[in-house]
């Protein structure tokens, strides 16, 4: 028969062992997250400083300071830069609670100029503006022409495959599969 502390020397051993093997698998699988991302990164055609040198940001008034880049990103050419979210997410994108603040203390109209291009005219709580171009967006299943702001948000909670997405006044959830414009945020 086994005596009190025999038994305690069992019981510790198989708890040690099984804290020490969780330990190791939660270190394996954060190691292996950070390394995907590290490859990732390095991966990339362009270089992230590269795709932001040169935007302007825009003072709108907004009480949490945040500037807002004045254009999309753009790519040499100067077409609408469009991104997956795997790779937009290493950039400033805007949080969902940034996007609202955006709404509540902006206006936004369309306007066409003379070469019939349309445009969203910005307007600040401070009186700063500025215009984006409307763009059409074409998603597998569904084509949007109206007007619209449509461009991904950080997304923090990292699962499945959709994540944050500003379309019109609302956030959704779109799948990273799609290319999606991207606007900056400081």
């Amino acid at each position: 028969m086994m005596d009190i502390k025999e038994k305690a020397r069992e019981y510790a051993e198989g708890k040690a062992l099984n804290t020490i093997t969780t330990a190791i698998e939660d270190a394996y699988a954060a190691g292996y997250k950070a390394g995907y991302n590290d490859g990732f990164s390095s991966n990339q055609k362009e270089n992230i400083n590269d795709l932001v040198s040169g935007i302007e940001f825009i003072d709108l008034g907004l009480p949490s300071g945040t500037k807002w880049a004045a254009d999309y990103l753009r790519d040499e050419n100067g077409n609408v830069k469009m991104l997956y979210y795997e790779e937009a997410r290493l950039l400033n994108l805007p949080t969902p609670l940034q996007f609202r603040e955006f709404l509540e203390y902006t206006r936004r109209n369309v306007i066409t100029n003379s070469q019939d291009k349309k445009y969203i005219k910005i307007f600040g709580a401070n009186g700063n503006k500025f215009n984006l171009e409307k763009l059409k967006n074409t998603l597998a299943s569904f084509s949007q022409s109206r007007y619209s702001l449509f461009f991904w948000l950080k997304d923090m909670t990292e699962k499945g495959s959709e994540r944050n997405a500003a379309k019109g006044t609302t956030i959704m959830n779109i799948f990273t599969g799609y290319k999606l414009p991207v606007i900056l945020v400081r």
